[in-house]
C-alpha cells in the first residue's frame, strides 16, 4: 500500500500523526538568545498590526453607522423601493 493510499483510507490516522508531529519538543530552538529576541520583535510587530487593524475597524464601523443615519434621513429613490 502506498503512502497516498494510506492517507485516503485512514485520514484520521494521518491527521493524528500530523498533530503529534506539531507537538514535538522544540526546546533546542528556545536556547538561542537571538531567536528569543526575534520572537519578541515579531510579537511587538504583531501587537502593533493588531492595534492598527482594530483602529481601522473602529473607523469603518463609525463610517457605516454614519451612512446608516444618513440613509435613514433621506427619501428612497424609486429604484430602491
Amino acid at each position: 500500500m502506498t503512502f497516498h493510499e494510506k492517507i485516503l483510507l485512514f485520514p484520521s490516522d494521518f491527521i493524528k500523526n500530523i498533530e503529534r508531529a506539531q507537538q514535538i519538543d522544540v526546546s533546542a530552538y528556545y536556547d538561542d538568545p537571538e531567536a528569543d529576541e526575534r520572537n519578541r520583535e515579531a510579537k511587538k510587530k504583531l501587537v502593533a498590526v493588531r492595534k492598527e487593524i482594530n483602529e481601522l475597524k473602529e473607523i469603518r464601523d463609525a463610517q457605516q453607522a454614519r451612512m446608516k443615519r444618513l440613509r435613514g434621513n433621506t427619501v428612497p429613490l424609486p429604484t430602491q423601493i
